[in-house]
C-alpha cells in the first residue's frame, strides 16, 4: 500500500479529521462488487412477471 495522501484536514475542538485520497484500484473493485451485489438483490426481489416484462423490453 502506498503512503496515503491527505486531501483535507478539519479541526473541531480537540479533534482532527484527515480526509485521505483512496487507493483507486482497491476502491473501484469494491464499488463494482457492491454494485453487482445490489443489482442482483434488486433483480431477485422482482416478481417472475416483472422479470419477464423487463427481459422482453430489452430483447434484440
Amino acid at each position: 500500500m502506498q503512503k496515503e495522501k491527505i486531501l483535507a484536514t478539519y479541526k473541531t475542538g480537540n479533534s482532527i479529521c484527515h480526509i485521505l485520497e483512496p487507493d483507486p484500484e482497491l476502491d473501484q473493485e469494491k464499488v463494482k462488487e457492491e454494485m453487482r451485489r445490489v443489482g442482483w438483490q434488486i433483480w431477485n426481489s422482482l416478481s417472475y412477471e416483472d422479470k419477464i416484462r423487463i427481459n422482453a423490453k430489452y430483447e434484440d
